[in-house]
């Protein structure tokens, strides 16, 4: 049995407790690297993050085409 993460269709990424401003930026690539083995998302919440940049590359990254995206304050 290998390392790989689970192939999965929805997930929600909550980072409220980093304490995120509009200026703080995340590393996107090794939560994209990680879920998005399948070929994208159907589903994504992002929590805490308001950056809009790093919602846009998360969104970009992440999701099948015609797959729902909430980003949540």
């Amino acid at each position: 049995m290998g390392n790989d993460f689970p192939a999965l269709d929805k997930v929600e990424l909550d980072f409220t407790d980093w304490q995120l401003g509009e200026g703080d930026l995340i590393r996107v690539e090794p939560f994209v690297s990680k879920f998005n083995k399948s070929g994208g998302l159907s589903s994504v919440v992002i929590k805490g993050v308001k950056n809009s940049i790093n919602l846009e590359q998360l969104k970009q990254g992440l999701m099948k085409p015609g797959g729902t995206f909430t980003a949540i304050d």
